[in-house]
């Protein structure tokens, strides 16, 4: 089974779906090198360092608050701030709300 991909630049999910708890690979498509920050409400690391123009291995947790992050630099290119767009919960694939 592929891994699930989330693009930094729009939320949006290759490979869906993102399961919590579950595997999935951050991507970012950029040029830039990317700090992703404020990710303990879904992830088991609250930051992660993407190399412009690659994917970096993260986790979800069982029980998320939220599924938004921080960028820095800011490559968000999508309406609303950064989110992981329709990730569902454990097995049931309960669509949570982005």
């Amino acid at each position: 089974m592929p891994t699930p991909q989330v693009n930094i630049q729009n939320g949006s999910v290759t490979n869906p779906p993102v399961t919590y708890p579950g595997d999935f690979q951050w991507l970012n498509p950029t040029g830039t090198d990317v700090l992703l920050t404020n990710c303990e409400g879904f992830c088991t690391q609250a930051s992660y360092r993407l190399p412009a123009n690659s994917t970096v291995n993260a986790q979800t947790i069982a029980n998320p608050t939220n599924n938004n992050f921080t960028e820095t630099p800011n490559e968000w290119n999508a309406p609303g701030m950064p989110h992981i767009k329709n990730p569902t919960r454990g097995m049931h694939d309960e669509k949570e709300v982005a």
